[in-house]
């Protein structure tokens, strides 16, 4: 889905490249100073083993892995939202970040913790639109430039609490080329600056009337029998409703426990 006349970059704002839209900057003031709150509710999840994570699994992969974006190692992900369907159990597990992402003005329907174990490289792909823009803010990263983005032909090197803003519907690939340490950032996404509130809320309705449609006949599949369980709605459900038993290893890379 991509909505033409829209301001086409890779990177919006990063420590290197600055901005001066205002929306932006209020995102990227409240994260940043919050980064420390938002990163130790993270480390309370890791710590007591909280089961919210599981592995991605791409839009196109009907399955249970990752292996069709992943070249090597493992990535598992715990929803705060996707698709505009809030993951309540996850948000109740974070209510300062939950607090936090709620005073955000215009954010859109994806919000997520992305952790990469050692040695994990997700391979170049594409975001399914150009209407919204990703943040990035890295809460755990290993030193000594390990842990990397590509967005179009740039590549930035994460530093902890510092966000990076970029349009993923450009190609993009990120790596933890760390052998021991994880990388854990948080994603969150904002319509694009272009939009006018009165086009958010005709694209906000447009959204909520596929996801409308999703149900219905997901619904009317499983009543008749002719579900696989593999209808865009169905998905997310499954998505929400699944508590993985990974193992600490599989998520953080060994069986480490913070003191």
């Amino acid at each position: 889905e991509r909505i033409p006349y829209l301001t086409s970059k890779s990177i919006w704002y990063s420590i290197n490249i600055s901005t001066n839209n205002d929306i932006l900057l209020q995102w990227i003031n409240t994260l940043e100073s919050s980064y420390l709150i938002i990163k130790q509710e993270f480390l309370n999840a890791r710590k007591y083993n909280i089961p919210l994570f599981q592995p991605y699994r791409s839009p196109n992969n009907k399955g249970n892995n990752n292996n069709n974006i992943l070249s090597s190692g493992n990535w598992n992900i715990c929803y705060l939202q996707l698709h505009g369907i809030d993951f309540n159990d996850n948000l109740n597990a974070f209510p300062e970040t939950t607090k936090i992402l709620n005073s955000l003005p215009r954010i859109h329907s994806h919000t997520f913790f992305s952790v990469l174990t050692p040695n994990t490289h997700i391979s170049p792909h594409f975001g399914p639109t150009n209407k919204k823009l990703r943040f990035h803010l890295p809460l755990i990263i290993p030193s000594d430039k390990l842990s990397w983005l590509r967005v179009g032909s740039d590549t930035i090197q994460l530093i902890e609490g510092k966000c990076i803003v970029f349009d993923d519907s450009f190609e993009h690939e990120a790596g933890n080329d760390s052998l021991n340490d994880i990388r854990a950032v948080l994603v969150v996404d904002i319509w694009h600056p272009d939009l006018s509130d009165a086009e958010i809320k005709f694209l906000t309705f447009i959204s909520k009337s596929l996801l409308v449609t999703a149900k219905k006949l997901s619904n009317k599949l499983s009543s008749e029998d002719e579900s696989d369980g593999n209808d865009f709605y169905t998905l997310i459900l499954k998505t929400r409703n699944q508590a993985f038993n990974i193992s600490k290893k599989d998520i953080w890379g060994s069986n480490i426990i913070d003191d």
